[in-house]
C-alpha cells in the first residue's frame, strides 16, 4: 500500500501590491463614484441611476437657497448631489496596505441619508466599477509577474 505524504504550500513567493499601487486605485475608485453621481448614476447595482429631487427641493437647488454654504451646482437633472459639492471632495483613501485600500467618506451622515432616505447611493460600488478594480489588480499582478524569473514556492513541513 502506498502512502501519500501531505506537504504544507507556501505563497510567500508570489508578487504583492505595494501600497502605493492600491492609493492609486483608490484615488481611481473616487473619481468613478464622482464621476457617476454627477451623471445620476448609483453605486447600487439593482438601482440604476438616483431618485429625482422633489419639486420644492429642485426649486430652491436652482435659486442656490437649498440649504447654508454657497452653492456650486444648480443642476438638478440628472441628480448629481453637488449642492456645494463638499459631500463628494470628502471622499478620501485611507489606509492603503498591501492587500487593499479604505475609502473614507468624511461626509457620512450625508451618504448614508442619501441612500437610506432618498435612495441615492454613492456609498457601494456597483458591478461596472468593481469590474474596473479587478482590472487594476489583474494589471498590478500581470506587471509583477513579468518582472519575475523564477518563483520560489517552498513545500515542506
Amino acid at each position: 500500500m502506498a502512502v501519500i505524504e501531505t506537504k504544507k504550500i507556501g505563497l510567500e513567493g508570489l508578487p504583492k501590491i505595494p501600497k502605493e499601487q492600491w492609493a492609486k486605485i483608490g484615488v481611481g475608485l473616487i473619481d468613478h463614484i464622482r464621476k457617476d453621481a454627477n451623471a445620476g448614476i448609483s453605486q447600487e447595482d439593482g438601482k440604476p441611476t438616483f431618485d429625482e429631487y422633489s419639486t420644492s427641493y429642485r426649486d430652491k437647488k436652482k435659486r442656490g437657497t437649498a440649504f447654508k454654504g454657497r452653492a456650486t451646482s444648480s443642476q438638478v437633472a440628472p441628480v448629481n448631489l453637488k449642492y456645494t459639492g463638499e459631500m463628494l471632495r470628502n471622499i478620501k483613501i485611507k489606509r492603503p496596505n498591501m492587500s487593499g485600500v479604505t475609502i473614507q467618506f468624511t461626509d457620512g451622515l450625508k451618504v448614508q441619508y442619501n441612500r437610506d432616505k432618498d435612495g441615492r447611493d454613492i456609498f457601494n460600488v456597483n458591478s461596472k466599477n468593481l469590474e474596473w478594480i479587478s482590472q487594476q489588480v489583474m494589471n498590478e499582478f500581470e506587471k509583477n509577474a513579468k518582472k519575475l524569473k523564477n518563483i520560489k514556492i517552498p513545500i515542506g513541513k
